[in-house]
């Protein structure tokens, strides 16, 4: 048999609460940081926890070219958004960074490449 499985726009994904995933790192200025979630986001929560400025951005190119958002040390953003990669970069030399999300049963390939 052959269930039908979950897209992106399956609404029951979202109204329940998300499987846990956490990851923290060091993010640097040259390179970005790539958080590859292993299924589509519910929720996420990036927390800056070093002493310097962080971007994020939901593409490479993104958050190299300024479609993204800065966070300032100490500085946090939580929002309810579907993802499947999320890309940090430091604003100079390097700082450090925490995520959570809360993920659903979507997996990454039924997930548009934006």
């Amino acid at each position: 048999m052959q269930h039908p499985r979950s897209a992106p726009n399956s609404a029951a994904e979202y109204q329940v609460s998300g499987l846990p995933y956490a990851t923290g790192s060091i993010a640097g200025a040259s390179n970005s940081t790539w958080i590859e979630f292993p299924f589509v986001t519910r929720f996420f929560q990036v927390k800056n926890t070093g002493t310097n400025y962080l971007h994020v951005g939901f593409t490479d190119n993104g958050v190299k070219s300024g479609q993204r958002f800065t966070l300032a040390p100490s500085g946090s953003y939580a929002g309810e958004t579907r993802l499947k990669d999320l890309f940090l970069l430091a604003a100079n030399a390097t700082t450090t960074f925490e995520v959570v999300a809360g993920l659903t049963m979507v997996t990454r390939e039924y997930f548009p490449t934006l």
